[in-house]
């Protein structure tokens, strides 16, 4: 066994030494003993170096004990994260596969606050949660076996009471239906049976994922945490399918015995022929509505909600994945979406534009707006910023914007308040606007003087695909919305969604994706509107 296995240090192994090791470094990958942990510890090149005891070590998952922080290709140490492939790299992997690639980002920067993420936390609440859901499932099919066990007593108490009744002559039929009730009961009974230890089974295996992620919280590195989240992850999401196929089948109906004796029986005994009637009668379980999250942690980057007036809005993807299963036409697809969160970039943004601390909030600050009705300049104060996150072939991604609108002063004609949209790098204007650009798709907010309101609009290959009054255009007035947005490239689809309503709002399709595309958001007439 694992457990009973002596660990030998590397670097007395090295020297033809075998000594038992009492230590793992996570930076040198190595085992070891007593008396070179000594010198370790004193070094200067290895001082800092994060180190576990070999006991703890092995109670890390196999996975990942076997993540290392050295490329499998070249045997050197990743140093820099490739964003556009959301993947690790060496030094010698940029000359080999990433020359072309233009958003590498120092790894550290990456890994600096895993542990500290917002995923972490939503991780281990989605395996809690969805243990419970496997716990409230089994506790209510325990509540059916006992419900059912009644109803059987009470059907079987009626029968004989009608027998009481009787002569000989119901003696047979007696016996069929008590035969038929038992046959029936004992099936339902096997098969929820059955469907229980399964569903044990699985919390079972549930309860040893959410184990394996708090000791992988632990004493895993940056690195490993990567890997082994987006493992468990997957993990968790196989187990969720489960229980939304058991949701969507009919094992989980309820099924109640009825018994119904037949009228001919109080009136005419010579011509009854039979006693009663066995039925089951099926009610659909909703499974609790805590199930549904996966992949939340491609890359542990936040999604770009602007600043709400109200309690922040804490993006599930069982949430989600519950609206989006309703709302999308295509459920084979809704396992393979990945819920993405991303900042927006401050080093990127435009001078104007003051991007919060976190990324996750912009403002253009332009004093000079003009206050003249529509104009062909009227782009040449609408600036912004792009994300830090870019959306890659293939792939299908989910990701939210909380939207917060104020009037103060009225809009002038056809002026824009607000633009949200994707881009490829090379479609993004300096001023990190997109509306006109080639391979560029966004929603519009801007003064609709038919509407005298703020509308949204959405139009691709010239054609309207969306038009909707958000907010009357008069001073004081504010409306908030939450926008979903499900970029499928694989097949070239920009779905925009509101999530509070529930409603499609529109569907962009011949989105160009064969070369990455950045979400951008970007802002207009500080002075008139407050964008929050």
């Amino acid at each position: 066994m694992e457990s009973l296995r002596t660990d030998l240090c590397t670097l007395c192994t090295d020297d033809g030494i075998s000594n038992n090791a009492v230590t793992w470094c996570t930076e040198c990958e190595g085992f070891l003993c007593t008396d070179c942990e000594k010198h370790h510890k004193r070094s200067k090149a290895s001082k800092e170096h994060s180190t576990m005891s070999t006991v703890n070590y092995h109670t890390l998952p196999k996975s990942i004990r076997e993540t290392s922080n050295r490329c499998k290709d070249h045997d050197k140490k990743y140093e820099l994260y490739c964003s556009s492939h959301a993947t690790p790299c060496c030094i010698q992997c940029i000359a080999d596969t990433h020359q072309k690639c233009q958003d590498m980002k120092p790894l550290a920067d990456i890994l600096r606050e895993v542990k500290s993420s917002a995923a972490i936390p939503l991780l281990k609440n989605d395996l809690k949660d969805l243990k419970e859901s496997f716990e409230e499932v089994i506790k209510h099919i325990g509540d059916r076996i006992k419900a059912m066990s009644s109803q059987k007593g009470k059907g079987i108490e009626e029968i004989r009471s009608m027998r009481k009744l009787l002569d000989e002559h119901f003696d047979k039929l007696e016996r069929e239906i008590l035969g038929d009730i038992n046959d029936k009961h004992s099936k339902i009974k096997s098969k929820l049976a059955e469907l229980v230890k399964e569903m044990e089974n699985r919390a079972k295996l549930v309860g040893q994922l959410e184990d394996e992620f708090s000791t992988m919280t632990k004493y895993a590195t940056e690195l490993q945490i990567y890997v082994g989240m987006q493992e468990l992850e997957k993990a968790a999401s196989k187990e969720a399918k489960f229980l939304e196929d058991l949701e969507s089948g009919r094992k989980l109906h309820d099924k109640n015995i009825e018994i119904k004796i037949l009228s001919e029986v109080y009136s005419v005994l010579q011509d009854v022929y039979s006693f009663g009637k066995i039925s089951i009668k099926s009610t659909p379980y909703m499974v609790p509505g805590k199930i549904g999250r996966k992949d939340q942690a491609q890359l542990l980057v936040p999604h770009v909600p602007t600043v709400p007036k109200t309690e922040p809005i804490q993006p599930s993807l069982m949430k989600n994945l519950e609206f989006l299963k309703v709302m999308n036409n295509d459920p084979d697809s809704i396992p393979q979406i990945r819920q993405m969160r991303f900042f927006l970039d401050k080093e990127t943004a435009h001078k104007d534009v003051s991007v919060l601390e976190k990324g996750t909030a912009f403002a253009n600050n332009a004093q000079d707006v003009p206050l003249k009705s529509f104009n062909s300049n009227r782009h040449t104060r609408f600036k912004g910023a792009r994300g830090t996150h870019v959306f890659t072939q293939p792939g299908i991604y989910f990701y939210e914007v909380i939207l917060d609108l104020k009037i103060a002063t009225p809009l002038q004609e056809n002026n824009i308040a607000f633009e949200i949209g994707i881009a490829r790098k090379s479609s993004i204007d300096e001023k990190k606007y997109i509306e006109g650009q080639p391979y560029s798709y966004s929603i519009v907010g801007a003064h609709h003087p038919a509407c005298e309101a703020v509308c949204v609009h959405v139009v691709a290959d010239k054609k309207s695909l969306l038009h909707k009054t958000l907010v009357k255009n008069k001073v004081d007035e504010e409306c908030r919305i939450v926008l979903g947005f499900l970029l499928n490239t694989d097949i070239g689809t920009w779905e925009i969604y509101n999530i509070e309503d529930g409603e499609n709002l529109c569907i962009v399709h011949n989105v160009n994706c064969e070369q990455p595309l950045f979400p951008v958001v970007s802002g207009y007439n500080p002075l008139q509107i407050q964008i929050a």
